[in-house]
């Protein structure tokens, strides 16, 4: 048996190799949670994930490399009473037994009713003065920009509700932490935690326009079709919005939220500095102060002192689908391997819920309120150059559709109804050209769907038509004995598909 002897020295608990002391005392009392002796064992299980712009490789489904585990035992108030970390160089083999999924028996504790588990984290709390587990730092959205890799993501989990397995130590654990004179229980509790990523991710799989295409529309019960040609704007920025910038992991709570901005509030290829939260206090962001208007965040674009195309590589890149055209800016599947375009964001849930593996999200007060919790994403094109009076190749026609035949509507024989009819696809109304298709929901099949926590949603089909375009965007003296089990949990992989808010 490995056994790590733990020798309380102010602060934090010093380790020290020691052997096994079979002596046990007495197990907690029923009226006081933290009351008694209890042998805890921890495991943790399934750790996984998952100018011009250069898109990124996609994450998968795998175990992600988490390089420190901190293990946090805290009263039933969440005062923290003992404090460790394990890794390669400090307790190596309770590591690579939490890497594994194997359990480690932590033996002499006191005053203990809750653990949690953090990885991959700069915060460290300590064991003095009763730190509380609540002062776990908070995570800021604009650290989760698409540079980020999934060893880079804050894992977290906890239990709150120890279970008691049998009345004596338990058998098949050969790790052991031990602190004081290593005295064991007469009772064995397990926490199992299931540790998290904080973030959910879109990964957006393609973007394209259908340069040519036709749409049918009922307008006072008539039915007219537009056709059209040469539809090719020019791509300069893609952006999110309705996400919260900062998340409190344990008490699952956001603020900070940025709600999908009314009008046109994105000016030389980023957001406005002054914002508007959801409670409708401002924030006061720009690219070199603080908060989460970031670049790679909140959006891409590229602008300098013009806008330019978002993407070089695959510009100007055709596939002709039946009788039609699309014409692709980005498709990361051609790529080798393939690549996507991400945008990270947080969706809270209960840290402590270890009754399924794939958590649901929690939102309280006013984030409940936000368009069903959906990020939004704003797609950015530069229409100057397409104007149909510019003598471009865009242009479009349109019938009324009757039980005989298709008549065509043109200027000439109905100027009225045909400026009617065309008013919205004709791109002259805004002087800079400067036009927005706006995914306001993500459908799986034909259902929209809800964002759910440590989720990867892979979108594609982001097809985008005339139709589509707008103008803008929206304590007791006593020890314990915890068997710990940590399961970390896989991203959840869904392939969705956009919803545009104009169509």
């Amino acid at each position: 048996m490995k056994l790590y002897q733990l020798i309380a020295t102010s602060a934090m608990a010093a380790l020290a190799l020691a052997g096994c002391n079979k002596n046990e005392a007495e197990a907690p009392e029923e009226s006081n949670p933290d009351a008694g002796m209890k042998e805890i064992s921890i495991s943790i299980s399934g750790l996984a994930t998952k100018g011009q712009i250069t898109p990124s490789t996609p994450w998968v489904e795998d175990i992600a490399d988490i390089d420190e585990f901190d293990i946090y035992f805290t009263s039933a108030t969440g005062a923290i009473k003992y404090a460790y970390t394990f890794s390669e160089s400090e307790y190596s083999d309770a590591y690579n037994e939490f890497k594994k999924g194997g359990s480690v028996r932590f033996i002499g504790l006191k005053d203990i009713s809750k653990v949690y588990v953090a990885a991959n984290t700069d915060t460290k709390l300590s064991a003095e003065a009763n730190t509380n587990i609540n002062t776990f730092g908070k995570v800021l959205l604009e650290n989760y920009n698409s540079d980020i890799t999934k060893e880079d993501v804050l894992y977290i989990g906890g239990d709150v509700d120890l279970t008691p397995i049998v009345s004596e130590p338990v058998d098949g654990v050969d790790i052991d932490v031990t602190e004081g004179d290593g005295t064991m229980a007469s009772q064995s509790y397990t926490a199992n935690i299931y540790l998290r990523p904080v973030i959910s991710r879109i990964e957006i799989g393609d973007v394209y326009v259908e340069a040519s295409g036709e749409h049918t529309t009922t307008i006072d019960e008539k039915i007219y079709k537009y056709t059209w040609e040469g539809f090719t704007p020019k791509l300069i920025g893609i952006y999110m919005s309705n996400v919260a910038g900062t998340l409190d992991p344990v008490a699952h709570t956001v603020s900070e939220w940025f709600t999908k901005p009314t009008g046109t509030q994105i000016t030389n290829g980023q957001w406005n500095s002054t914002i508007t939260y959801l409670d409708g206090t401002t924030g006061n962001f720009d690219m070199a102060g603080s908060g989460m208007n970031v670049e790679k965040v909140l959006w891409y674009s590229n602008y300098t002192s013009s806008y330019g195309d978002l993407f070089a590589s695959e510009l100007g890149k055709d596939e002709t689908v039946g009788t039609y055209t699309h014409h692709y800016y980005f498709n990361g599947a051609d790529a080798a391997p393939a690549t996507c375009v991400p945008f990270n964001f947080f969706v809270p849930f209960d840290v402590t819920d270890e009754s399924m593996t794939d958590a649901k999200a929690i939102w309280t007060g006013a984030e409940s309120a936000a368009n069903d919790n959906n990020p939004a994403l704003h797609f950015q094109f530069d229409f100057s150059n397409q104007k149909p009076d510019g003598g471009t190749a865009y242009s479009y026609r349109v019938f009324e559709v009757t039980g005989t035949g298709d008549n065509e509507i043109t200027k000439a024989n109905n100027p009225d109804l045909w400026e009617q009819l065309t008013s919205r696809i004709n791109f002259t109304i805004v002087s800079n050209g400067i036009y927005y298709a706006n995914v306001t929901s993500f459908k799986k099949g034909d259902s929209p769907i809800d964002v759910a926590p440590n989720t990867i949603y892979k979108l594609t089909g982001v097809g985008i038509n005339p139709f589509n375009l707008t103008t803008g965007t929206e304590t007791v003296d006593e020890d314990y004995n915890i068997i710990v089990k940590v399961t970390t949990v896989p991203y959840v992989i869904k392939d969705v598909t956009p919803s545009f808010d104009n169509e």
